[in-house]
């Protein structure tokens, strides 16, 4: 089994554990591999569509922690981005160095990026759009 196809098998199991997140969100995420990877991108659905969820499994930089408490500081999108950073900062910083999968689903206009620590199988945060 491709790592790809792992990850996804773990996303769903969580998400299907996770009661607080959006219906589409728990139907997307009940989609078999195979199919979800022949949804289409982002850009090309319409209004009430699925897209291809993204999937990316990275370690959490010094680095971005940094970009984070600089964009807080600056506040230039505003108290309501601000927010959002000042969350996704507090969850990721004790993840500093470790790995983290971040899914972004997409329904437009609708997006939810979900960030799961892979080791303990558990939801560090997520974002509606």
């Amino acid at each position: 089994m491709s790592d790809r196809k792992i990850e996804w098998a773990l996303v769903q199991m969580i998400v299907s554990r996770t009661p607080v997140l959006p219906d589409w969100v728990r139907e997307c995420a009940k989609i078999g591999y195979e199919a979800i990877v022949s949804l289409p991108v982002v850009d090309d659905v319409e209004a009430g569509e699925l897209a291809r969820p993204g999937l990316e499994l990275r370690s959490v930089s010094s680095d971005y922690l940094e970009f984070l408490r600089e964009q807080i500081d600056l506040n230039a999108r505003g108290e309501e981005w601000t927010a959002i950073l000042q969350r996704r900062l507090k969850a990721l910083e004790p993840f500093e160095g470790q790995p983290v999968l971040t899914v972004m689903f997409h329904r437009k206009p609708e997006s939810l990026t979900l960030r799961i620590d892979p080791r303990s199988e558990t939801i560090l945060g997520y974002e509606e759009y």
